[in-house]
């Protein structure tokens, strides 16, 4: 399993995270099972807004013919709309307008801070949205590792809390390698900027 993890690229990011403990009986079976977790509603919501009209098709076809630029932005905008409607049937109400967990995320696991200790072999379900895109992603992962960290100016202790990715789409860990990599580039500019 060690081998698996380090197979990705690892980067620290700021990301809104949700997460529960959960029991061996609510890890779904394979991942296109995930979409079965979702609400009913919220799921033919999400589905209205992420396909695509074949009128709206046409219309762009036609805006690319003359104004590519234009239409290569349009594309750009359904494809962040497509992303916000998956994040809001994954997060549902609770989605905050701000990252609220630094991390260090690959697209086998994440690693973030927790007020309480997990055991290993924990499993655990994961919502995240990533940013800028407002990719959504409900993932299930088993903890490998939970460390404590130095007490804070407070004096409280937290534990540095390391995942793996058990149950989590294809789509979802594309997405996650393509956001990882836009990561890693825009590290990259930053410390050449420096």
């Amino acid at each position: 399993m060690d081998k698996e993890r380090r197979r990705y690229f690892r980067v620290e990011d700021s990301v809104i995270l949700h997460w529960r403990p959960i029991g061996e009986q609510e890890l779904p079976d394979d991942p296109q099972a995930i979409e079965a977790a979702l609400a009913d509603d919220e799921r033919e919501m999400a589905e209205r807004l992420m396909t695509r009209d074949p009128a709206d098709a046409e219309l762009l076809r036609g805006i690319a013919e003359h104004q590519p630029e234009v239409a290569s932005y349009l594309e750009r905008l359904e494809q962040r709309l497509a992303n916000l409607a998956h994040t809001l049937l994954i997060a549902g109400d609770a989605l905050p307008a701000t990252p609220t967990h630094d991390v260090d995320i690959s697209a086998s696991g994440i690693g973030f801070e927790a007020d309480e200790p997990l055991p290993e072999g924990q499993l655990i379900e994961l919502k995240l949205v990533v940013f800028p895109s407002y990719l959504g992603i409900l993932t299930y992962g088993r903890v490998v590792r939970s460390e404590p960290l130095e007490p804070d100016q407070e004096g409280r202790r937290r534990f540095h809390v390391g995942t793996h990715f058990t149950v989590i789409r294809d789509a979802d860990r594309e997405a996650l390698i393509q956001h990882i990599l836009r990561r890693q580039r825009q590290n990259l500019r930053e410390r050449q900027s420096d």
